[in-house]
């Protein structure tokens, strides 16, 4: 096969490169004392909107729950479209979400390194797919994540924490 003796290891060491490549990601300018209250405040069930998408506004419930890696994952169903993967992971100083899209068939996340905090705001920034930025606020019980693209407005998501037994489907209009 044009000369590669193990093209199965060929494909699997390009599946990996992108995160090997982030792993530096602004990893020194992360420092996990000051995350670690974001990360603790996102736990818990979430209820809202997506009102700003490429296809229209969508609900967007989530429920957050930490791992037994201690890892804050969530899963978002905004739609016939597709399913989002959240999930949130401090690896030694570094603040990490990784987000996985399964629009169009996607099974290849991707990871962004938090590279800013201001105030109740946590920036995270990959360095592959289109300079994707995700901004997410955390206040009391309001939750605003904004997506950029390109440096673009992509994706807007407004959320409010919801009780235990009030999970069911939000209405978005």
């Amino acid at each position: 096969m044009n000369g590669i003796k193990h093209p199965g290891l060929l494909y699997k060491l390009l599946l990996i490169l992108p995160l090997l490549s982030c792993i530096s990601c602004n990893a020194d300018q992360v420092m996990q004392n000051g995350y670690a209250d974001f990360f603790q405040s996102l736990e818990g069930n979430w209820k809202g909107c997506a009102a700003k998408t490429p296809v229209g506004p969508r609900p967007y419930d989530i429920h957050f729950k930490f791992n037994e890696k201690g890892h804050l994952n969530g899963v978002a169903d905004p739609g016939p479209v597709s399913d989002h993967h959240w999930s949130y992971r401090l690896e030694g100083n570094v603040l990490w979400l990784k987000f996985l899209s399964t629009f169009k068939g996607n099974t290849i996340p991707t990871w962004l390194s938090a590279i800013d905090k201001q105030g109740q705001t946590v920036t995270f920034r990959s360095k592959h797919v289109g300079k994707l930025k995700v901004e997410v606020t955390v206040i009391d019980n309001k939750q605003d994540i904004e997506i950029y693209l390109f440096n673009k407005p992509h994706v807007s998501i407004h959320l409010l924490r919801a009780d235990d037994d009030d999970i069911s489907k939000s209405q978005c209009s």
